[in-house]
């Protein structure tokens, strides 16, 4: 990531027949994490042709529930970005889990198991796609006097939330390409002329994400086999996605606060993680035997 140029953004690898690094980074997710699961199910004690049988379920499921949040964003004038929809996804995508655990007669917690260290090894590749395909952006890393031209305080607050932390100095930022969506916001808000041809430097906060997530997960592989009640580390993974993406939407620029100066995302986290402490804070987990 070398501030200043502008060759950070591929949102289209091959012309024809339009692939598109999202698209490939979704297949990407999708292909690990069915992999990941069907070699977790086995300490889950979950038979492996279950994770074959429900990986494309989820797969429709989630497609279903990023379609029915990103409405719902839209409803709240909040836009539907990839990131705004996984939050749907993955929540339509644990109804038909805890639907088929039903029907199949399968304890839903080792299931959740199963698929707890695919859930975050298919958001850092998305997080990579989001990054490649120019959505998510992050702060405008300036002097803050650069955006004194802008005569809305609170619109200054979404695209340079922490000052401090967003200098032109700061060694991980970058810049994408005329036509991306950084690009055109800083255009549309005059602080660049109509003819540039790349953004100002932004926080690259879709690789923080990516590298954050994979080093959770890390540390989950780690404790793993020192946790003594199933569904653990499932509720371990939500936890601590869901942190990390309430401190990272401080460094986001694409939207601003819902309400309470919190945007929709980390009110959602706040949500999730709330009940993941409920959750394993209760007696609801059943103990691992053995």
């Amino acid at each position: 990531m070398t501030r200043g140029k502008s060759r950070t953004m591929h949102p289209v690898l091959l012309p024809f027949p339009g692939v598109t690094s999202y698209g490939v980074s979704l297949l990407a997710a999708w292909g690990v994490g069915w992999w990941l699961a069907r070699r977790r199910s086995r300490r889950c004690g979950i038979p492996v042709w279950h994770i074959d049988w429900l990986a494309p379920l989820l797969l429709a499921g989630a497609a279903v529930g990023s379609r029915l949040s990103g409405r719902l964003f839209q409803t709240l004038g909040h836009g539907g970005g990839n990131d705004r929809l996984l939050y749907g996804a993955l929540a339509a995508a644990l109804g038909v889990a805890a639907l088929y655990a039903l029907i199949a007669r399968l304890p839903l917690a080792r299931l959740c198991d199963a698929f707890a260290f695919s859930l975050l090894a298919g958001i850092g590749l998305l997080r990579v796609g989001c990054f490649l395909g120019g959505c998510c952006w992050g702060d405008i890393c300036a002097a803050p006097e650069r955006l004194s031209v802008v005569a809305d305080p609170a619109w200054t607050r979404q695209v340079q939330t922490i000052p401090s932390l967003c200098g032109a100095d700061w060694p991980l930022c970058v810049t994408f390409p005329a036509g991306s969506p950084a690009c055109l916001q800083h255009r549309s808000a005059g602080l660049l002329p109509p003819t540039a041809r790349r953004s100002l430097p932004v926080h690259p906060v879709q690789l923080y994400e990516a590298t954050a997530v994979l080093i959770l997960l890390g540390v989950l592989v780690l404790i793993d086999g020192r946790l003594r009640r199933w569904g653990l580390s499932f509720l371990l993974s939500v936890l601590g996605y869901a942190t990390i993406r309430f401190a990272l939407d401080w460094f986001r620029a694409d939207l601003g606060p819902l309400a309470w100066g919190l945007t929709a995302s980390q009110w959602v986290s706040l949500t999730a993680a709330c009940l993941c402490l409920v959750v394993g804070s209760t007696r609801w987990l059943p103990t691992k035997t053995g």
